[in-house]
């Protein structure tokens, strides 16, 4: 195993699911400020790659991407990723009852654009 894959699995890992580099850099740069090791996944298959082992201490989702929901369906109890804490971020307000999803835990959500301090407050608090 190599110095940086030892690292990679001692260090906090967050893994963010969008499909705009926009938002992916930002947010990157804001992790990695902090010390987070940042994955990113596209899309519904590169996001089931990128679950395993090893897993995420954090999961940022924009449930308005295609696979958005989808992947939001997997945090629930039923889900496999029930346990990893999540972000997620919309273009606007959510009524996660109305998509089936008021019992998820370890959960946030942010409206963007999101604000840095707050979004760094939550991935602290939740990893």
């Amino acid at each position: 195993m190599t110095t940086s894959e030892k690292e990679m699995l001692s260090s906090k890992r967050v893994l963010i699911v969008d499909s705009y580099l926009g938002f992916v850099q930002a947010v990157t740069r804001i992790l990695q400020n902090i010390d987070y090791n940042v994955l990113f996944a596209e899309n519904m298959a590169k996001f089931l790659e990128k679950i395993t082992e090893p897993k995420p201490n954090l999961v940022i989702l924009d449930i308005e991407t295609d696979a958005g929901k989808e992947v939001l369906k997997l945090f629930l109890p039923e889900g496999g990723c029930f346990e990893i804490p999540l972000i997620t971020v919309s273009n606007s307000e959510i009524d996660f009852g109305v998509l089936g999803c008021e019992s998820l835990i370890n959960h946030v959500h942010f409206v963007k654009p999101v604000d840095r301090d707050a979004l760094r407050q939550a991935v602290r608090r939740l990893s």
